[in-house]
């Protein structure tokens, strides 16, 4: 099945684990050879693609042509881009590719029980219930084989490039939402049988996301803003809000042209963070021989966007310079690093929301659905499938 690692080699091929008797999370395939593989020994009848054409690109191949080579072989091809190494692109997506995985994902009809005990060592495990009383396992083999379908179960192939993150993720979204799997047990059997990193702050806030939500709409974004008050720098960008670290975001000049206003007054924000010029001054001497424009332009350099709710972690780029406001809130991340914080609030704010937040939300907390939230998520998640073509 090739070597999972933590460590993306392109060139050492595809690689993959069964992580369930239906369910498959790998790398991408990046040939022909590789979709006639899955199709063929792993009996895949379905692939979700999670990649952005310029993740393929990237290594020199195109979706174009696994989607082709799909095609031929009588296999489905489902992509739901959503960016690498991007939190808030997985929380707004994972719903969808739950959604176009639904048919998929359900568990097989019939021998389920009797291929887990078969392929033990290939990553399931036994399931005792399968099995005749009173017969050791080198002895109800046969009997248990007699119960399996002719040929591989089929399967459903969910990749992003290196399957270390992405595919994982929703692959944990299936079986939690899909298949019934506490949160957190989901978690363990995936990374215990491949080593990776999924974002489970994302898969917690996309339940929350989708319950709050009416009848087949998505989660509802909030608009924020982060401004900075004065003269500063060209050259002023802001790096995180839950996107990308590596992509920090030049801010806009608005001249404010000496009028007495309201810092943020007529934004239609929900969430702001105003910066007085002074505070970086203050404490980087660095910052401070680059700011000595500060007090001759009237303006504000702005960032408006749109986030989902959540706690969101940002840091400001000044001239190539990495800082944060010691008078604005901050906090360590897990990693040691120190950031701001922004928060965007939850639109419901009713006692039976904050519960089921301080529910799901918690990284202490196990996830469990409620049998009523598990019918919801069933009622928005289990539409039909929709199939790229590979002319598309």
């Amino acid at each position: 099945m090739g070597d999972a690692t933590l460590t993306y080699r392109h060139e050492a091929g595809m690689n993959f684990t069964r992580i369930l008797p239906h369910i498959v999370v790998g790398s991408c395939p990046q040939n022909r050879a590789d979709v006639a593989r899955l199709a063929e020994e792993e009996g895949v009848q379905a692939i979700l693609c999670l990649q952005e054409d310029c993740d393929a690109e990237h290594f020199g191949f195109s979706l174009r042509t696994i989607a082709e080579a799909c095609e031929a072989r009588g296999v489905r091809h489902l992509q739901v881009p959503t960016k690498d190494f991007d939190g808030m692109s997985l929380r707004a997506q994972v719903a969808s590719a739950v959604r176009a995985a639904w048919p998929f994902a359900q568990r097989p009809e019939g021998a389920y029980g009797a291929w887990e005990m078969c392929n033990e060592g290939d990553g399931a495990e036994k399931n005792e219930e399968a099995l005749p009383e009173g017969e050791s396992d080198s002895m109800r083999l046969p009997h248990i084989a007699a119960q399996l379908p002719a040929g591989p179960m089929p399967t459903l192939y969910v990749h992003c490039t290196a399957g270390l993150g992405r595919a994982p993720a929703v692959a944990i979204a299936l079986m939690w939402w899909v298949l019934g799997w506490p949160l957190l047990e989901a978690y363990a059997r995936l990374v215990r049988l491949r080593p990776c990193a999924p974002r489970l702050e994302s898969l917690r806030a996309a339940a929350v996301d989708l319950l709050g939500s009416g009848p087949g709409s998505g989660p509802a974004l909030v608009p924020a803003a982060v401004q900075l008050l004065g003269g500063w720098p060209h050259g002023v960008c802001i790096a995180g809000l839950g996107r990308s670290w590596r992509d920090p975001v030049p801010l806009r000049w608005e001249s404010c042209a000496g009028e007495d206003e309201e810092p943020g007054a007529g934004d239609d924000a929900d969430a702001q963070i105003c910066l007085d010029v002074p505070a970086p001054c203050e404490y980087d001497p660095v910052l401070r021989r680059g700011l000595r424009l500060a007090n001759a332009l009237q303006g504000r350099w702005t960032h408006r966007t749109r986030l989902l709710p959540g706690s969101y972690a940002y840091k400001l780029v000044v001239q190539g310079r990495w800082t944060t406001s010691p008078d604005h809130p901050r906090a360590v991340d897990a990693g040691g690093a120190l950031n701001n914080v922004l928060q965007v609030p939850y639109p419901d704010q009713s006692e039976a929301a904050r519960e089921q937040r301080a529910r799901l939300l918690s990284g202490e907390g196990s996830g469990e659905l409620t049998v009523e939230e598990r019918e919801r998520l069933r009622q928005l998640l289990g539409g039909k499938a929709k199939e790229d073509s590979a002319a598309s």
